[in-house]
């Protein structure tokens, strides 16, 4: 399928509730099928979308998530999630796995989850970055199918700033 959004198309996404998250899901999904992604490929960077945006909301009280379209000869689209929330603990980052037990309680622990464990998994590219002004910037790629050729991408009217 040829792109239909124009090259630096973005579009933006303020994070404050359970139903932005519901509309950052569906901006997704159209965002990735206007820049030609389909099947499970689509799916696959809607979920993670929709993953990131409810970790904002859930852990960090909100922030905002980024839709990128980067026509460059390995063309691709990404998110990007961004909050000012307490960030992650380094140690959890360190193979994408760790837990760290706590003092309170030294026989549970306390891990990331499987919700950063899905976005590798997900998309093509993940980059977890700790602000310096606080919070959390996470990035998250997914590579487009070959363009076809003579083809030029256009604008997608219907995909506006949700701010």
């Amino acid at each position: 399928m040829p792109h239909a959004l124009s090259s630096g198309t973005e579009l933006h996404v303020a994070l404050r509730s359970n139903d932005d998250v519901a509309l950052a899901r569906a901006d997704a999904r159209r965002f990735a099928a206007a820049a030609g992604v389909s099947g499970r490929s689509l799916w696959e960077f809607v979920i993670a979308a929709s993953e990131a945006a409810s970790n904002v909301v859930k852990h960090a009280d909100g922030g905002m998530l980024h839709f990128r379209f980067v026509p460059t000869e390995n063309a691709y689209i990404e998110f990007e999630a961004e909050d000012n929330g307490p960030g992650i603990d380094p140690r959890f980052l360190e193979d994408g796995m760790s837990s760290v037990r706590d003092d309170l309680y030294p026989f549970r622990s306390r891990g990331l989850g499987c919700g950063l464990q899905a976005l590798s998994r997900l998309t093509d590219h993940v980059s977890i970055v700790q602000r310096d002004e606080g919070g959390t910037r996470i990035i998250c790629r997914k590579f487009l199918p070959s363009p076809v050729p003579g083809n030029t991408p256009k604008t997608n009217p219907r995909l506006e700033n949700r701010e």
